[in-house]
């Protein structure tokens, strides 16, 4: 059994969206050697969780996945790896996240176990359910900043919060939107769903105005919460920052009216114009806290 199957089964891409652990440090501009370490483990750990919650999800899709024009390449969909394999290794690595996080911090393990109950029951029903499919997801991403404040003993402003909110649901609807538009998945019960509940331009609006809040929230924590005007190379640096953010909700929308936005990890390293908005919010967003 090729080893390489098992790597691609973990799906260490989506580790990115993982990334949001770091940021309430980050945004706090608290950052240190020991909390630094600390998030690196959770980062860790929770990955490993994450990614046995990816594989429960490709073990209920399977037959799905084989109709998918891109998804029928996965290891279960493909039968490059058995289901019971693949069960084993979900298990396997559920257990060995879980336990190492327990030891790490009770309390950042509580909303790993939280994480890990939300994304079965998308898996298993949450993702049929109107709203509730969108509002699932972004909440996941929002659990993510949650458990870099909570491991680090780092309150979190509602500003930050709401942006991160709105902006995972702007990706959600995108992603909802893409699949209705892909002409190249047929017979798919997710798109099936999407299209008898949802009118596309429901979704649209949807993101449209998901992503309107997302830049004014952003905007309004720059302002109030770092206080930009009292540094000139600060506020320089926040106002690309926003800029940015804006030039990649531009991209991002009009892409999705493409049909192109169904993974926004895969993009990002594919897409030129996403990764260098995506890039240059990051930096500037650092250089405007540090």
């Amino acid at each position: 059994m090729n080893f390489l199957n098992f790597i691609k089964l973990l799906r260490p891409k989506q580790w990115l969206k993982n990334i949001l652990i770091f940021i309430p440090i980050i945004a706090a501009g608290k950052i240190n050697i020991d909390d630094l370490f600390t998030l690196l483990n959770v980062f860790i750990y929770f990955s490993l969780i994450v990614s046995s919650t990816y594989i429960f999800n490709d073990l209920i899709d399977v037959e799905s996945d084989k109709k998918h024009p891109a998804k029928y390449k996965r290891p279960i969909a493909s039968g490059d790896i058995s289901i019971n394999t693949a069960k084993l290794f979900s298990l396997f690595l559920f257990l060995t996240g879980s336990l190492l996080m327990f030891y790490l911090d009770k309390n950042t393990y509580f909303f790993c176990i939280v994480y890990s109950i939300i994304t079965f029951s998308y898996s298993l029903k949450l993702k049929f359910t109107k709203y509730f499919d969108l509002i699932t997801i972004a909440s996941l991403f929002l659990i993510r900043l949650l458990i870099g404040g909570i491991a680090t003993n780092i309150s979190i402003s509602i500003p930050l919060i709401m942006f991160v909110l709105f902006s995972s649901l702007t990706i959600v609807a995108g992603k909802k939107i893409s699949i209705v538009t892909n002409n190249k998945i047929y017979d798919s019960k997710i798109k099936k769903f999407i299209s008898s509940e949802y009118k596309k331009e429901e979704l649209i609006s949807i993101m449209q105005s998901s992503a309107i809040i997302s830049v004014v929230t952003y905007l309004i924590w720059i302002i109030f919460t770092k206080s930009i005007f009292i540094d000139s190379f600060s506020s320089l640096y926040l106002i690309i920052s926003l800029v940015s953010i804006l030039f990649f909700f531009f991209i991002f929308i009009n892409k999705t009216n493409e049909g192109g936005t169904e993974e926004i990890v895969e993009i990002m390293f594919f897409d030129k114009k996403i990764f260098i908005s995506l890039f240059t919010f990051s930096l500037f967003f650092v250089l405007g806290i540090l």
